[in-house]
């Protein structure tokens, strides 16, 4: 078994979250969840109450219509196209340097990823 070490999930989540506040996403229109492939095993993991869900990918689809359930429409699909367009436009396309920078953040705060 390999062992693979990260940056904290729940502290890159809400880094995700705050980049969507910042492009005007209201926080109540914003649902959290932390999603590991199917084959992961999380081990040393101690979350609050306050924390998203830690889910596995075989979990997403019931999630998902669980909460579709319970939440109204908020954004039409084009605006929702919109924002997803947008951001990865400013944030996936980002130029390699750009990239590199971002990484370097994350290991100066946080120490090195491996």
């Amino acid at each position: 078994d390999q062992k693979f070490y990260f940056y904290n999930p729940i502290k890159q989540n809400q880094t995700h979250m705050n980049v969507l506040a910042a492009n005007g996403v209201p926080e109540e229109h914003m649902q959290s969840i932390i999603v590991f492939g199917a084959h992961t095993t999380l081990k040393k993991v101690t979350v609050s109450d306050a924390a998203p869900p830690i889910i596995t990918l075989e979990e997403l689809p019931k999630l998902c219509r669980k909460l579709i359930r319970k939440r109204k429409d908020v954004y039409t699909e084009t605006e929702v196209s919109d924002m997803a367009n947008h951001l990865f436009k400013s944030y996936a396309l980002a130029s390699e340097e750009t990239k590199n920078q971002h990484i370097e953040r994350i290991q100066e705060k946080y120490g090195t990823t491996t």
